[in-house]
């Protein structure tokens, strides 16, 4: 490839092309200049603390003078660093002022507050470099909370302040490249050299090491200067490419490196580049959005104008999607295959969606399309019909996708199936939950499951119970959340017992509450619900208060089984429900024992034997023994016949 000194491909390429999950590579030489320059506004306005406090611009300027003082006096940190870190952590000066009385001296207060509440020192020193709390909260030390204690952190912080980088800067050197922070004295002063001994300045040096971090991490980056042999090859001066780096970009030069050897490849010189350029270009897109695309789908200037992507283009244009929105929602980092993109787009029309609601699946939620791999999307979707949801139900999903990156979606969906599974959760009630809220699932980063079994007091079993009965109790297990305990069950029981017997009447006295609650045994759960069974089959709130007074242990059954013996009572033994006021324990009995017993009895009475009259009562309450004795052995077929009575009504 030739004439590298009149920039076509620098002009094509972003720098981010080269991004990988780490970084991002930005334009090359003359399209770096092509980098967006977010333009910032500032103006001076009272704000609130956490808890609503306002802030005033005179008490933030006292509380940066009470830390500025605390750092440099009573921590002996070096005073540059000090008013660096006072002067600019807004977010950690804002949760300072939210512990202290903004009504007295702020001074004084925060002075007073700092003499008995050491902070963690990290914290202002990151935000100073340029992160946000979200981007070093991951980063700061377990077990330091005084920056003296990490002196090498301080040695290759001042190493590269004095080098000429701006403080605000360094926060990204650290992000991507922690390592370089870790270096003994004088290793990172060496590297520094390393790089200038192959004729680069100090100031390009500078521009390098904030968009490159990871060129200080081990040997001279063989890729970095590949690249720079290349450029030099083609008589680009060092000044030049000085002049296009972009702090605010991250370059990947592997990736740089394999760009221009894909073109050198290919065999294209400037001007067969040019018009490939130029007929995606006549599709009515800006250089700045083909810069873009050229960065994340290299291969579309491979061959004729792409179909699948001009087919795209024109379903994203029908349902209103301008070209500078795509082009804001397209993700250097991604590769794409409009292919697959095509056929995703494809299958939500096949699942029955109309125009209307296509176009507002992708008006609402373009990202999801374009800044994500098709190739996620697709493993959503199959992981959701593993689970027995429908096309139409997913497509719901994506109409109604948070306001969150699809990636954390799906990786939140994929830990909430790992928990789930690892709490022994039974596989049909994981497919019930994922059926009926995918998208609750998708929001929650849930704890480890160690964590919520020590923080719940909880055994897999109890939290499978309490998560199959509320599956939104997940929201509150997420990480970041202070999770409760759960109740005690015993002591949860007791209570519910003791206000179903107070409330009922069935015990006056509360000091009688004690021995009643030993005698009602079971669940307090579910005792009005079995309370009131009872009393739906036909008998008054009275009759059933007496009921259980006399044989309490009525209770200790579940719905379906009373449901079951007061059925059998009135259909099969002919009785009506009003016998159980003068017979409750009938209720205590099995549907067998009755049965069995009343056939024993009927029989001895159609073989004309003398048998005395015996009330239901006495029938079922006699002991096998007796009953035995004084019935089925009063004929000589009788135990004979009691066995195979026995036989047929307990096998079915």
């Amino acid at each position: 490839m030739t004439h590298f000194g009149k920039f076509i491909i620098f002009k094509w390429v972003s720098s981010n092309f080269v991004g990988s999950n780490k970084t991002r590579l930005s334009s090359i030489v003359s399209l770096f200049n092509i980098a967006e320059n977010p333009r910032f506004y500032s103006t001076k306005r009272i704000v609130q603390t956490e808890n609503g406090q306002s802030i005033s611009p005179v008490s933030r300027t006292e509380a940066q003078v009470a830390l500025l003082e605390y750092l440099y006096f009573t921590r002996n940190i070096q005073f540059t660093d000090a008013e660096n870190m006072s002067k600019n952590s807004p977010h950690f000066l804002e949760k300072l002022l939210a512990k202290v009385d903004m009504d007295a001296d702020i001074a004084q207060s925060i002075t007073r507050f700092l003499c008995f509440h050491p902070i963690n020192e990290f914290e202002p020193f990151f935000e100073s470099l340029g992160l946000k709390p979200h981007d070093y909260n991951p980063l700061l030390p377990r077990d330091l909370m005084f920056l003296c204690d990490d002196s090498l952190l301080l040695e290759n912080y001042h190493v590269l302040c004095n080098y000429g980088i701006a403080r605000s800067k360094i926060g990204k050197i650290y992000k991507e490249a922690t390592e370089v922070f870790g270096y003994d004295y004088g290793v990172l002063a060496l590297k520094l050299k390393a790089y200038e001994e192959l004729g680069l300045s100090q100031s390009f040096m500078i521009k390098l090491v904030v968009c490159s971090p990871y060129l200080l991490i081990g040997e001279v980056n063989a890729d970095f200067i590949k690249v720079l042999e290349i450029l030099r090859k083609q008589g680009v001066e060092i000044s030049r490419i000085e002049e296009h780096l972009s702090e605010k970009s991250s370059y990947d030069w592997s990736k740089l490196l394999s760009l221009l050897n894909l073109f050198g490849h290919a065999g294209y010189n400037e001007e067969q580049l040019a018009l490939k350029l130029k007929a995606y270009e006549e599709l009515g897109l800006s250089q700045s959005f083909m810069i873009k695309l050229v960065v994340c789908s290299p291969y579309l200037l491979i061959g004729e104008v792409n179909a699948d992507f001009v087919k795209v283009l024109e379903i994203l244009r029908k349902q209103g999607v301008e070209i500078i929105r795509m082009e804001e929602h397209l993700s250097e980092k991604s590769s794409y295959d409009w292919s697959k993109l095509l056929a995703l787009l494809n299958s939500f029309r096949h699942a029955g969606y109309n125009e209307e609601q296509l176009g507002g699946l992708i008006s609402q939620h373009l990202e999801i399309f374009l800044e994500d791999s098709v190739d996620r999307i697709y493993l959503l979707i199959g992981f959701l019909l593993k689970f027995g949801s429908t096309m139409n139900q997913i497509c719901s999903v994506f109409l109604q996708f948070p306001q969150m990156k699809f990636e954390e979606f799906f990786s939140n969906l994929r830990n909430c199936f790992l928990f789930l599974n690892e709490i022994r959760m039974e596989a049909r009630e994981i497919q019930n939950i994922f059926c009926s809220d995918p998208l609750m699932l998708g929001s929650c980063r849930l704890k480890k499951p160690n964590t919520l079994r020590l923080a719940l007091h909880a055994a897999d079993k109890r939290m499978c119970k309490v998560i199959q009965e509320n599956p939104q109790i997940l929201k509150k297990w997420v990480m970041g959340s202070k999770v409760k305990r759960l109740p005690n069950l015993r002591l949860k029981s007791r209570k519910l017992k003791t206000k179903f017997l107070l409330d009922l009447g069935i015990v006056d006295d509360s000091n009688e509450i004690g021995k009643a609650v030993k005698v009602f045994r079971g669940s307090g759960e579910k005792f009005q619900e079995r309370f009131d069974c009872i009393v739906e089959a036909g008998l008054s709130r009275k009759d059933v208060c007496e009921m259980i007074k006399a044989s309490p242990q009525i209770l200790g059954q579940t719905k379906d089984v009373l449901e079951m013996k007061i059925g059998f009572l009135v259909n099969n033994v002919g009785y009506p429900v009003s016998y159980l006021v003068t017979f409750p324990s009938y209720l205590n009995f099995t549907t067998q024992r009755v049965e069995l017993r009343l056939a024993m009895y009927n029989w001895l009475k159609d073989q004309g034997k003398s048998v005395s009259m015996l009330s239901l009562r006495s029938l079922i309450s006699l002991s096998d023994k007796r009953f035995i004795d004084e019935y089925v052995n009063s004929h000589p077929r009788g135990p004979q016949i009691w066995q195979d009575l026995k036989k047929e009504i307990y096998d079915e």
